[in-house]
């Protein structure tokens, strides 16, 4: 990540730099390209490029592309900051009556929503019967500021026509190098692929069109940062997301620059995590302080081992102290009747009266169903299963057995582990776990006290669950204690 800019309210975003001259959207994108430019001042290469004005290829995606977007890009100048006409102080400026400058930055977009001025109706009818591989260019200068704009559409399949507005010195529209790969499946289920042709200039936006996108993928789901550390502060909420995009921004570099090609985010973040506990920082405070952390001096191969090894350490321990809290609570309780599974209250109720039938239907007598409460099993509650999607009686419900007392029923698990279950019934398969209704108490089912019964199947479903889990945890625990931790 180069360059983020936050988004306020309507009102503030209005005073923000160039919105007055080509509105929220494109002005937002101009500030974007702004910050983002010549970056890595550090090299010489990128100092000189930023003396000379070198221009660069802005590509962006449907979001952000615009013939506004486009027009306006070209019509930006450099104006001196302060007397000295210094090159290197310098700031952004649309100047319209000056026209088309010529080392202004190139521009490439797919256009979608924002089609204000591009012809992509026109493009998408005169396409729709064109093969895949084929692509149509029309080119066009705006009247005000003499700014030559090129609008490009592509089809990589029969069916789907896609639009791009581009500069005209943004690359070249003639058949690249780099077609696109088309995958399918043959009559014997192999996955075949063929080429199809693009504009070279496509074949570079495709390169490098969803980087953000991955970018954003590794930080939001394999790090998932934002998921553990729940908040509803939401400067909070912002710190998370940066420490997240510096963590991706790290594991890309090292991933660039290192022989550790197959290494994973979470081993990245188990390794910088290690780093961050064991750094070599001062403990109080200094006006120097460090940005560096010094190499580990042990052989490779035991660095890396040590670092691998932190994930394990954490998670036998986090389990290791869960399990001896359970055992420690399950040897001081005492076999009462306690509730068990009523559901949630009402979301805006805080009137309990109206649970008290259901709770009192609930509670649990039977030594055969010995619960624990401190297992965490997730949401366990009941929901509407699968709809008909054919005949009179279309969207309703179908009715399957109970897996607990098997009688039929309507709703299922609203847990996503029990709805990935399957279930055969009148020879079809079903997807989710049948469960009855919490309020309703089968009197029949022996194994489960019989006429003594007081759980309802929901009930017995969240015990057994439970039981399951924590026969579990006994297991691993009495592994661990027979053969070592194998950390000491």
């Amino acid at each position: 990540m180069l360059f983020q800019e936050i988004q306020r309210g309507k009102f503030p975003m209005r005073k923000k730099k160039f919105f007055t001259e080509v509105g929220t959207t494109a002005a937002c994108t101009l500030r974007l390209i702004e910050g983002a430019e010549y970056c890595g001042q550090r090299q010489k290469e990128r100092q000189l490029a930023k003396k000379k004005s070198r221009r660069q290829l802005v590509k962006g995606d449907s979001w952000f592309g615009s013939v506004k977007l486009a027009e306006n890009l070209k019509c930006i100048y450099r104006k001196p900051i302060g007397t000295d006409e210094d090159e290197a102080n310098y700031k952004y400026v649309i100047c319209k009556e000056k026209g088309c400058n010529k080392d202004a930055h190139e521009y490439i977009g797919a256009v979608k929503t924002s089609s204000g001025g591009f012809p992509k109706k026109d493009i998408e009818r005169i396409m729709k019967k064109w093969p895949s591989g084929s692509h149509l260019v029309l080119e066009c200068t705006t009247p005000e500021t003499g700014v030559s704009l090129v609008a490009l559409g592509y089809k990589y399949n029969s069916r789907k026509v896609l639009c791009f507005v581009m500069t005209k010195d943004a690359g070249s529209t003639a058949p690249g190098l780099e077609p696109y790969y088309a995958k399918f499946p043959d009559i014997f289920g192999n996955v075949k692929q063929r080429k199809v042709q693009r504009p070279a200039v496509l074949g570079r936006y495709f390169g490098d069109s969803d980087k953000i996108d991955s970018h954003n993928h590794c930080r939001q789901f394999r790090l998932g940062l934002e998921k553990h550390w729940l908040t509803r502060d939401c400067w909070f909420r912002l710190d998370t997301t940066f420490i997240g995009q510096t963590v991706i921004d790290a594991y890309r570099s090292v991933n660039n620059q290192s022989e550790l090609k197959n290494m994973t985010v979470m081993n990245f973040a188990d390794r910088l995590s290690w780093d961050c506990v064991h750094n070599h920082f001062s403990k109080g405070i200094s006006s120097k302080p460090q940005s560096f952390i010094p190499p580990s001096a042990e052989p490779v191969s035991a660095a890396l081992i040590r670092n691998e090894l932190f994930h394990d350490r954490m998670q036998e321990a986090a389990s290791r102290i869960t399990f001896d809290y359970l055992e420690e609570q399950h040897e001081n309780a005492d076999l009462v009747p306690r509730t068990v599974g009523v559901g949630r209250p009402p979301r805006y109720s805080n009137d309990s009266s109206t649970l008290t039938s259901e709770a009192e239907s609930t509670i649990a007598t039977n030594e055969s169903l010995y619960s624990y409460p401190s297992i965490d099993i997730g949401d366990h509650d009941v929901t509407d299963g699968e709809t008909k999607s054919k005949g009179a009686e279309s969207n309703r419900s179908t009715k399957r057995a109970c897996i607990i007392c098997k009688m039929k029923t309507t709703k299922v698990c609203c847990n996503a582990g029990c709805k990935r279950n399957t279930l055969s019934f009148n020879q079809k398969v079903y997807f989710g776990t049948p469960l009855c209704n919490s309020s309703i108490i089968r009197k029949h089912l022996n194994e489960y006290g019989g006429p003594e019964n007081k759980l309802s199947c929901l009930a017995i479903h969240r015990e057994e669950l439970r039981k399951i889990k924590y026969e579990d945890m006994k297991e691993r625990s009495e592994r661990r204690r027979n053969f070592g931790s194998g950390y000491s």
